[in-house]
């Protein structure tokens, strides 16, 4: 299951995991949708990872400041600092690539 982000909840969310990937998506978006179940089939392997959502509908203050321009859109944060942020559909090898990235970064550099 996905956490549902809002406005309200963000930076507590963020602030309290040190892992989080973002979906962001929409109602009308088929490969949102597609994308989704991607993520649900991923995320058992990761439970150190927050899998959370932001209807780019719902939550456009959100949206814009992000500046997503496309959905779906993914964003991965690691102690607050995104780390990765693209629009596109990946796929479970290329997601999960990105996860293990997520977890070797070296956010000095």
């Amino acid at each position: 299951m996905l956490v549902q982000l809002t406005d309200k909840n963000f930076d507590q969310i963020v602030g309290e995991h040190k892992y989080v990937l973002v979906d962001f998506w929409s109602e009308n978006c088929a490969p949102c949708h597609t994308f989704k179940k991607v993520i649900q089939q991923v995320a058992p392997d990761y439970p150190e990872f927050v899998f959370a959502e932001i209807n780019v509908n719902e939550e456009q203050k959100l949206a814009e400041e992000f500046e997503i321009r496309a959905v779906p859109a993914v964003m991965i944060l690691r102690n607050r600092a995104i780390i990765y942020a693209d629009s596109g559909m990946l796929t479970r090898t290329t997601l999960t690539e990105l996860l293990e990235q997520a977890k070797t970064i070296d956010l000095k550099e």
